[in-house]
């Protein structure tokens, strides 16, 4: 199984969608999904260290939404070194 990564809320589990919008407040007013940025306004370029839901309104860092799962082939290869 590869890694992949899933995007949730740590603190409700919702999932967003690829059609939902935050707005670059404050900042330049630009609407996008924060997730296509990895938080960062496309617009202006304003990082954003905290994500609130649009589910259960709580705020959290943003690199806490990326949810790791499978076998990370770079993980797997320092394995295989420390233990040859």
């Amino acid at each position: 199984m590869d890694r992949r990564v899933e995007i949730f809320c740590p603190k409700c589990q919702w999932e967003p969608r690829q059609e939902d919008r935050w707005i670059c407040l404050p900042g330049c007013h630009c609407v996008w999904n924060t997730f296509d940025t990895w938080g960062v306004c496309p617009d202006c370029g304003k990082k954003f260290d905290w994500t609130q839901c649009l589910e259960c309104q709580e705020r959290s860092p943003h690199g806490e939404w990326y949810h790791h799962f499978g076998r990370d082939p770079v993980e797997e290869k320092k394995r295989e070194v420390r233990t040859a």
